[in-house]
């Protein structure tokens, strides 16, 4: 229209050349003018996908019952899904397209605010210049023709892109940003969800090993207690066995000495047999005390069969039994020596009459000899057991 209205006027001036020249400025124009279409236009919605402010976490660590209720890990804090899709949000939305739009409508508004007038200037030129090339150069339509052209161009261009902008570029925008963020958001989910998986399935595999541990330490130390209490038993009953080992044995000692005060021949004869059974028994056999005993007995004996003129042989027999009992009390119990030794020696300065039935091995010389090599070794008679 604006190309008829010049050739209506101009007639002469109008030609292939001026329409040439006329739509490759007003295109030139609208190209910037559809530019800051395009920039007043851009959608700001898009600053909604703007990372949010960094904050404080909100969540609370899970307690060990909500852990076990709601399958949270423990020490972990809890997301919403609104929070994970601004962190997809933030983790894929790029706004520097809208802080550079904001930026230069800002300058453009205040440059030509302020250049007003040397803009208007700068427009006329341009006009003129593209007049000119037109075909209208020294004509009074030169100036306007070409400055009705770039603001055409400009006008037509800026709300071209404007609309186009508002319309067709926001609703791919949106579209594309939703499908994303739908993506992003499943994905981050789903990652959610494995993790939580995972944290579950090794909190799980952590109470079995530690109930595992708990068992084993609980079966050790059950069997550690059942190996004291058997021990504990085993003592106890050695030492009950012991204890009524020598219970038996003071027994035995004060019947045996109760026979060597009975008078002969029945009290040695009885304290005979009845050592004779006691030290056949192993219990019975280490005591020395019962082995000095069956010497005493032996001594009583040698001298009752002395006084009643018994033969040389058995007389030899019941002194070698007598040092074959005093040699057995010694290796059982040393100390023992001193008692026998006044028992024996009439020379010991703890020899008493009535307490001499080792007396008749001293009194014979060839006996006296032989048993002074287990008895007359300079001991004395301290600390002697009682008969």
């Amino acid at each position: 229209m604006l190309f008829v209205f010049f050739a209506n006027v101009h007639p002469s001036t109008v030609s292939t050349g001026v329409l040439g020249f006329g739509l490759l400025g007003a295109s030139a124009a609208a190209l910037v003018g559809g530019f800051f279409g395009f920039l007043f236009a851009l959608p700001r919605d898009l600053s909604r996908l703007a990372p949010p402010e960094p904050a404080a976490p909100a969540a609370a660590v899970a307690s060990d019952s909500a852990r076990k209720e709601n399958g949270a890990a423990i020490g972990r804090t809890s997301e919403t899904e609104e929070q994970g899709q601004d962190r997809a949000r933030a983790s894929w939305a790029n706004n520097n397209l809208v802080k550079v739009s904001d930026w230069l409508t800002t300058m453009v508004v205040g440059v030509g605010l302020v250049e007003f007038t040397k803009i208007i200037d700068w427009l006329g030129k341009m006009g003129a210049k593209v007049g000119a090339a037109s075909g209208m150069a020294g004509t009074s339509a030169q100036e306007s023709f070409g400055t009705a052209v770039l603001l055409a161009g400009f006008a037509i261009g800026f709300l071209v892109g404007y609309i186009h902008t508002r319309t067709e570029v926001t609703t791919t925008l949106a579209s594309t940003f939703s499908v994303v963020e739908r993506e992003l958001s499943s994905q981050i989910l789903s990652v959610q969800r494995e993790l939580q998986e995972a944290v579950i399935e090794v909190d799980a595999r952590m109470e079995k090993e530690v109930a595992t541990v708990r068992d084993q330490f609980e079966q050790r130390e059950r069997f550690e207690i059942d190996e004291l209490i058997k021990k504990r038993d085993e003592i106890t009953g050695e030492l009950r066995t012991e204890a009524d080992a020598l219970r038996s044995t003071l027994a035995r000692s004060a019947e045996v000495l109760r026979h060597l005060y009975e008078p002969a021949p029945g009290g040695f004869e009885a304290a005979l047999r009845l050592l004779d059974t006691l030290l056949a028994n192993p219990v019975f056999s280490a005591d020395g005390r019962l082995w000095a005993y069956r010497a005493c007995a032996l001594g009583q004996k040698y001298r009752h069969d002395t006084t009643n003129g018994a033969n040389a042989q058995a007389l030899q027999e019941t002194a070698d039994a007598a040092f074959l009992s005093v040699e057995h009390a010694l290796v059982s119990d040393p100390l023992l020596r001193p008692w026998l030794h006044s028992l024996w020696s009439v020379e010991d300065a703890a020899f008493r009459s009535g307490e001499d039935d080792l007396t008749p091995f001293w009194l014979d010389p060839a006996l006296r000899t032989r048993f002074a090599k287990l008895l007359d070794q300079g001991e004395t008679a301290q600390d002697q057991p009682e008969s």
